[in-house]
């Protein structure tokens, strides 16, 4: 039974995580950003990544979701539609680079 790993948050670590995420067998990964337009994209190139660099061909299961994780109505929806077994969350307020003004 495949587990399912959910990463929230596609900034710098968040989408580095997936693509590493992506090359396991038997990982359902799931991401969601703010940006459902980026995570979708992440999920895509997850999928691609996947095929052209795996000595074995196979399209991993992926799925790219819009969450605001301000908003807990909508994370409880994302989590009984998803049920992940692991979640990464890699969201922040104030990204990194701010602090090094």
């Amino acid at each position: 039974m495949d587990k399912t790993l959910m990463i929230l948050g596609l900034g710098g670590v968040g989408t580095h995580a997936a693509h590493l995420a992506g090359r396991l067998p038997g990982v359902r990964v799931v991401v969601g950003d703010i940006r459902a337009d980026h995570a979708r994209q992440v999920a895509n190139s997850l999928i691609a990544e996947s095929y052209f660099l795996q000595e074995y061909k196979r399209f991993p299961d992926v799925a790219g979701f819009g969450v605001d994780m301000l908003d807990t109505a909508a994370i409880a929806e994302a989590l009984e539609h998803y049920r992940p077994d692991v979640i990464f969350n890699a969201t922040t307020l104030l990204s990194w680079w701010h602090l090094h003004r």
